[in-house]
């Protein structure tokens, strides 16, 4: 799920300059629209009872959320988006809002 996470968090699609923030944060939606996607169906394929992985699966999520925040801003300060003039503004209240409200 994290390799998903972080190949998703590339600075093309986070960069205010490229994007304008409702793209960048919708295109932060989507990316957790697929991850939970994938997860859904590995939960499924593989049978696992979700009234005994509760709290694992939550804290899973939160795992997620905590990791592609980090990855996106790690990106956005990276060389390579430095040299090329990448500029991310992404708030994590916002992630942490879109993620949870949906």
């Amino acid at each position: 799920m994290l390799q998903l996470v972080k190949s998703r968090s590339h600075i093309i699609f986070s960069d205010v300059d490229l994007n304008s923030s409702y793209t960048v944060y919708l295109n932060i939606y989507r990316h957790f629209l697929l991850t939970a996607a994938k997860m859904h169906y590995y939960i499924e394929s593989w049978g696992i009872d979700l009234s005994k992985s509760e709290n694992f699966i939550r804290n899973a999520i939160h795992q997620i959320i905590r990791y592609s925040y980090a990855t996106i801003q790690r990106k956005s300060s990276s060389k390579v988006a430095k040299a090329s003039g990448g500029r991310c503004n992404v708030q994590k209240t916002h992630v942490d809002w879109s993620v949870m409200a949906t």
